[in-house]
């Protein structure tokens, strides 16, 4: 609607002038100089905002034929799914960490713009990698040319963006606008989680603020009226000598029944667990598969267990089409040796391994930050956060000083959660 009211028609494909939402941390844009030259790459991170200066006429669509298993009544059978891949050459301008305006060029990849979801699907996730391969019919996995090639691929690490004309709570931290407009929902509960929400919302307006279906909190807001009794309609749970006549039959009988008490409390092994850890594991071993299996999610990989042997760590991981294992090796000082797959399903390994190679390169763990080199308004507000986190085993691993803001980059080195 709001596309609608820019461009006079609902509906339009990308324009010039578009806001676009960064959904995925990304290798980023190719900077263009002042005299028109390319220079080195700037990465951009997810809830980044940007603006479209200029794009193609036409999308480059790619068709990609995928093999999958669709459940019937009676098992499984293996069918032939055809994808698309619709991508986008833009020129985006932007702000970087010290609020400077930059342009630069890039590939963005139109399905998830023009999807309601969330990210993209694990299909095309899939058929992106498969198109990969298509293209560069030469390059062998599980070599350092095809993860190179890989990482460095316009298309397979297109940006991934949504529209920015309205963004998550989430993603909306950190930035500050003249108007604002906040959207409840339907779901609003008088709790801490919901008031931590609401603040965080409602003060990234600078000057106005409006409500969408705000909710209206009262003392009895958070009372609950439950019945103090249920009408029976099973008679077998009645007493014989009790059981109605036929002709009493109509008469509607009623039982105490418990009230039911406003809350529960919440039971934690009913929470999901991404992949399971050995208690002995090494703090820094367990810091780098919190890295991948965050990366290997993303394509709708999961990591199933995880072994620690000597100065070595090997992951079980699986998908839709079926299950591998990976691992890597380690020196004493920490540093990463080799990288390998040690058996089974090709296609998840292909997919899996360039992920987990690409992370562990780009994983630099910093042995902590001196916060005496930050600005001293900035040095009151991290000090006391530090050493309270740090007492939790929560670690502050980088300080970026920005406009107006500082960007802390903490690592629970403890507990993964």
């Amino acid at each position: 609607h709001v596309r609608g009211l820019l461009w006079g028609e609902e509906g339009l494909p990308l324009q010039k002038g578009d806001l676009l939402l960064v959904n995925k941390n990304s290798r980023g844009v190719t900077l263009t100089a002042e005299d028109g030259t390319f220079e080195t790459m700037m990465p951009l991170f997810n809830g980044d905002i940007s603006m479209v200066v200029d794009l193609d006429t036409n999308p480059i669509v790619r068709t990609v034929s995928l093999k999958t298993r669709k459940e019937m009544d009676k098992g499984s059978e293996s069918i032939v799914e055809t994808i698309e891949l619709s991508y986008r050459r833009v020129d985006i301008a932007f702000r970087d960490e010290a609020n400077i305006v930059r342009s630069g060029s890039c590939f963005i990849i139109e399905n998830l713009l023009e999807s309601s979801d969330r990210e993209l699907s694990a299909l095309e996730q899939r058929a992106m990698l498969v198109d990969f391969r298509k293209r560069h019919p030469d390059l062998k996995p599980n070599t350092e040319a095809f993860t190179n090639a890989l990482t460095a691929d316009p298309f397979y690490n297109a940006l991934q963006v949504k529209y920015a004309y309205a963004m998550t709570c989430h993603k909306a931290q950190g930035g500050e606008w003249d108007q604002v407009y906040v959207f409840f929902g339907q779901n609003a509960s008088a709790n801490e989680s919901f008031f931590r929400w609401s603040y965080t919302a409602m003060t990234r307006s600078k000057d106005q603020l409006y409500v969408i279906n705000p909710p209206r909190f009262t003392a009895l807001s958070r009372l609950k009226i439950k019945p103090m009794f249920q009408p029976v309609t099973d008679w077998s749970l009645i007493e014989k000598d009790q059981e109605p006549t036929e002709a009493e039959q109509p008469v509607t009988v009623y039982v105490e029944q418990p009230v039911v008490p406003v809350s529960s409390p919440v039971n934690l092994n009913e929470q999901p667990l991404t992949f399971r850890l050995v208690e002995s594991a090494p703090q820094l071993e367990a810091t780098r598969i919190k890295w991948i299996a965050d990366a290997l999610v993303n394509q709708g990989i999961k990591i199933e267990e995880t072994e620690y042997l000597q100065y070595r760590t090997r992951l079980h991981v699986s998908s839709s089409t079926g299950m591998a294992t990976l691992e890597y090796t380690y020196k004493g000082d920490g540093k990463i040796g080799s990288v390998k797959a040690v058996s089974s399903e090709a296609d998840l390994i292909e997919q899996a391994l360039p992920v987990m190679t690409d992370t562990l390169k780009r994983v630099h763990l910093k042995q902590g930050v001196s916060v005496e080199q930050l600005p001293e308004c900035v040095q009151a507000l991290v000090n006391p956060l530090k050493v309270m986190l740090e007492s939790e085993g929560v670690h502050l691993i980088d300080a970026v000083p920005q406009s107006y803001k500082v960007r802390l980059m903490f690592l629970a080195l403890d507990s993964l959660t």
